[in-house]
C-alpha cells in the first residue's frame, strides 16, 4: 500500500511539472488552474497545475545526498532526485525519506536466512544469520510475535529468544539509499515435553541382575524418552519409552537413574535423579593351594584359598569318583580321592550371585608296581660281578641304590643293571617310584666269597654251575673226581639255590662218581649235606646218594626219601637190609621249596637227619661199617640196573658236599646261605 501511495504522489507531480513546461509555449489560465502543453488546451477542473506533452519530460531539482542535507529548514514534503541514491527522496519533517525503497541504488534482497525452522517453546540462543550483501550498511530483522532479537540486531546475524508463537523471520538490507526486499524463513515454534515426574524402581540391585524394572509418569508433549544410566548398566526392553527394563553387568557400577521426554524437535527437563546402590559380586577367588599331585585314593589332602571380600560361602567341586571330607562352603576344604585326575574348582557366593570359578588341576597318580629286587646272589671267590634281577615297573620308574659295600651300579635305572667292581659283602636297594605316591623298595644281598670254608675232610662237592642244559658236571673238591651224566642230566639255570643246579627227572637222569676209597667211610664220621627241590615225590624210594647196586655185597650203601604214609629218611645197605630209619611229619617235605638236607654219622653206631639245620632225630645204625663196592657214587638215583634207574629225584640238587672223617654238625645249626669255597 505504502509503494501504491508513493507512486502516486511522483506522478502527479511529474503532472504538474509538465504542465509548467508547457505553459511557456501556451499558457492558459482558468478559475480552475494552470495548463502548460501544445495543444492550448485548458487544465482539467480539479487540478492546480495540468502539464502535458508527447516529446519532453519533467525534470524536478537534482542533487547529491551531501547537497540535500545542506538544505537549510526542509519543509516537510519537500522533493528533489537524489544523484547518488538515484531515486526520488521527500522530507517528513524529520528525516528524507526515499520515494522508492527498491531500484536506484538500494541493497539486494539478502539471500536465504541460515538456521534452525523448527525451535522449542522457549528455546534460547538460537542463531541465524544471511550472507553480507554488498553495499548495505544495516540489516533489520523481524522475528514472530513473543520473541526478541536478544542480540545481533542491525547486523547480518542476530540471536534470539523465542516465546510460544509460530511465524516468520525476515531481513533486510539497508543503506542511504533505501531499503531492500525482505527475505523470510518460516519458523515453527514446537512445544517442549513437561518436566520428567519421579522414577519408580528398585533402588539396590546386584551386578548380574537383569531385567529390573524401572517406570515413570507419562510425559505430556513427548514422542519418546532418553534415558540415563550408571556405568555397566543397559536397557533391555522399552528403550525410548516411559517404562524400561534393565540389565546390570558383572561389572556394574552404582550411580544414578535419571529421563527426560522428548519429541521430533525438543528435549524435556530431566527428571531428578534416582539413586542405584549396585551391590557387587563377590570376586573370583585366588589361586587354589594344595597338592598336586595326589596319590590314587590319597584321603586328608587339604585345599584352601584366601577370603573373598564380600563373600558369605564357597562352592567347591572335585574330581570324579573323589569326596569333600569337610569344609564345603568355607575357604578350605578336605578332600578323599578316587584314582581319576580332575579339576578342584571354587567360587565365592553372596546375596547377589555367585562369582567366576577358579580351578586347580589335580593330577591323580597311581600306586608304584611293588619293588622286587630278586632272589639273594653268592658269588664264588674271584668274581666281582654279576647281574641284577629287579621286576619291571608296568607303573613307576625303578632305580638301584646301594646301601652298603663297595661296587658299581652301571645302570641304576634298569631293572638288570651290571653290578662290577664288588669287592665286598653288598645291600642293593631297588625303588620303584611314582611321584607322589609312597615309593615301594625291596633289598638284595650280593655276597661276595662269602661261602663257607674249604677244608681236609671234603672229598666231594659239586656245585652244578655252568650254562643251561650243559651235561658238564665237576668236581671242585680237592679229589677233583670224574663226573659223568646220565639220562638227561643237566645244568638248570631256571632253578637254583645258588646260581644254577642240577636238574633230574626221577627215572633215568643222575649223576655217577668215579669209585673210590673216598666213598668207603667204614666206620668213621662222615656227613653229607645237599640242597633238595622236589617237583614231585613218590610213596617209594626217591632216592638221593649212595654206592649201592641190587644184590651188591655187604657194606653198599644208599640214602633216600620215603613219601606217603612212610614219610622218612632211611637208608640200605648189602641186598637191601635197612641200615636205618628217621620218621618225619607228613608236611615236612612239600614240593617246589629249596631243603637243606644233612645226614650226618656222629658216632660208630649213631646217625642224625638235619632239615634245614633241624635235626629231625637219629637212629641207630644196623650196620657199624658203611663201605662201597666198586660202583660208583650215584646222585640222584636209587639203584642201577641193566634197564636203567628208577625211584630217583625227580627236582634238582645243588651244593652237595661229602666230608669223610668228620661229623660236621652235632646239633642244629644255619644252614649255609652261600655256595661253598673252592
Amino acid at each position: 500500500m505504502a509503494t501504491k501511495k508513493i507512486f502516486l504522489f511522483t506522478r502527479n507531480i511529474v503532472i504538474i511539472l509538465l504542465t509548467f513546461h508547457y505553459s511557456l509555449l501556451t499558457f492558459h489560465c482558468f478559475s480552475q488552474g494552470i495548463a502548460i502543453n501544445t495543444t492550448g488546451d485548458s487544465a482539467v477542473n480539479s487540478a492546480m497545475l495540468d502539464i502535458s506533452g508527447t516529446n519532453k519530460g519533467v525534470v524536478i531539482n537534482r542533487m547529491t545526498t551531501t547537497q540535500r542535507d545542506l538544505i537549510n529548514s526542509p519543509i516537510e514534503g519537500l522533493t528533489i532526485y537524489n544523484l547518488d541514491c538515484h531515486n526520488f527522496n521527500y522530507y517528513n519533517g524529520s528525516v528524507w525519506i526515499p520515494l522508492n525503497s527498491i531500484g536506484g541504488s538500494a541493497p539486494a534482497t539478502p539471500d536465504s536466512i541460515t538456521g534452525s525452522a523448527n525451535v522449542c517453546n522457549g528455546q534460547t540462543g538460537v542463531s541465524y544469520s544471511v550472507s553480507s550483501v554488498t553495499g548495505a550498511n544495516s540489516y533489520t530483522w523481524v522475528v514472530p510475535s513473543g520473541s526478541i532479537v536478544t542480540s545481533g540486531q542491525g547486523s547480518s546475524g542476530i540471536t534470539v529468544t523465542f516465546g510460544t508463537n509460530s511465524g516468520i523471520i525476515c531481513v533486510t538490507a539497508n543503506n542511504s539509499c533505501g531499503t531492500s526486499s525482505p527475505a523470510c524463513l518460516s519458523i515453527t515454534n514446537n512445544p517442549i515435553p513437561a518436566i520428567a515426574g519421579t522414577i519408580t524402581g528398585t533402588n539396590t540391585v546386584c551386578q548380574g541382575q537383569n531385567n529390573v524394572s524401572f517406570s515413570i509418569p507419562v510425559i505430556s508433549n513427548a514422542t519418546g524418552y532418553t534415558w540415563s544410566l550408571p556405568s555397566g548398566a543397559s536397557i533391555a526392553s522399552g528403550s525410548n519409552t516411559n517404562s524400561i527394563t534393565v540389565d546390570f553387568s558383572v561389572n556394574a557400577s552404582s550411580g544414578n537413574i535419571t529421563v527426560y521426554g522428548n519429541n521430533s524437535i525438543c528435549n524435556g527437563t530431566a527428571s531428578s535423579a534416582f539413586p542405584i546402590t549396585v551391590n557387587p559380586l563377590p570376586a573370583t577367588p585366588g589361586s587354589i593351594s594344595g597338592n598336586t599331585p595326589v596319590c590314587a585314593n590319597a584321603a586328608g589332602i587339604n585345599y584352601s584359598i584366601s577370603a573373598v571380600s564380600g563373600a558369605t560361602s564357597y562352592i567347591w567341586t572335585k574330581p570324579s569318583g573323589s569326596t569333600i571330607e569337610s569344609g564345603q562352603g568355607n575357604t578350605g576344604i578336605t578332600v578323599n580321592f578316587g584314582t581319576s585326575s580332575g579339576n578342584i574348582t571354587v567360587a565365592a557366593v553372596n546375596s547377589c550371585g555367585t562369582s567366576s570359578t577358579n580351578s586347580l588341576s589335580v593330577s591323580v597318580s597311581a600306586f608304584p608296581t611293588t619293588a622286587d629286587a630278586g632272589s639273594d646272589q653268592n658269588l664264588n671267590s674271584g668274581i666281582s660281578s654279576t647281574t641284577l634281577a629287579g621286576n619291571t615297573p608296568t607303573t613307576g620308574i625303578g632305580e638301584w641304590t646301594k646301601i652298603s659295600g663297595t661296587a658299581t651300579i652301571t645302570t641304576p635305572g634298569s631293572p638288570n643293571s651290571t653290578l662290577t667292581g664288588i669287592s665286598s659283602n653288598i645291600v642293593l636297594r631297588w625303588t620303584i617310584s611314582n611321584t607322589p605316591c609312597t615309593a615301594s623298595y625291596d633289598d638284595v644281598n650280593i655276597f661276595f666269597n662269602a661261602c663257607a670254608s674249604d677244608d681236609a675232610y671234603t672229598v666231594l662237592k659239586i656245585h652244578a654251575d655252568g650254562s643251561n642244559g650243559s651235561t658238564s658236571f665237576s668236581d671242585a673238591s680237592p679229589s677233583s673226581h670224574s663226573i659223568s651224566t646220565n639220562g638227561n642230566a643237566q645244568v638248570s639255570t631256571t632253578q637254583a639255590k645258588y646260581n644254577q643246579s642240577a636238574a633230574l627227572d626221577g627215572t633215568g637222569d643222575y649223576l655217577s662218581v668215579s669209585d673210590g676209597s673216598d666213598f668207603q667211610f667204614g666206620t668213621g664220621n662222615f656227613t653229607i649235606d645237599f640242597w633238595l627241590f622236589f617237583n614231585a615225590i613218590t610213596e617209594s624210594e626217591n632216592g638221593l646218594v649212595g654206592k649201592y647196586t641190587a644184590g651188591s655185597p655187604g657194606g653198599a650203601y644208599t640214602f633216600e626219601y620215603i613219601g606217603g604214609a612212610s614219610n622218612s629218611f632211611r637208608g640200605y645197605y648189602s641186598s637191601s637190609t635197612t641200615l636205618f630209619v628217621i620218621p618225619v611229619s607228613s608236611d615236612l617235605i612239600s614240593l617246589n621249596q629249596w631243603y637243606h638236607i644233612a645226614f650226618v654219622r656222629d658216632a660208630i653206631n649213631n646217625i642224625q637227619v638235619y632239615v634245614n639245620g633241624v635235626s629231625q632225630g637219629s637212629s641207630t645204625l644196623n650196620n657199624t661199617t658203611v663201605n662201597g663196592n666198586s660202583t660208583p657214587l650215584t646222585i640222584g638215583h636209587y639203584y642201577a640196573a641193566p634197564s636203567g634207574g628208577v625211584n630217583g629225584t625227580n627236582g634238582y640238587i645243588d651244593e652237595l658236599r661229602i666230608s669223610k672223617g668228620v661229623a660236621r654238625w652235632t646239633s642244629n645249626f644255619t644252614p649255609p646261605s652261600s655256595p661253598y669255597c673252592d
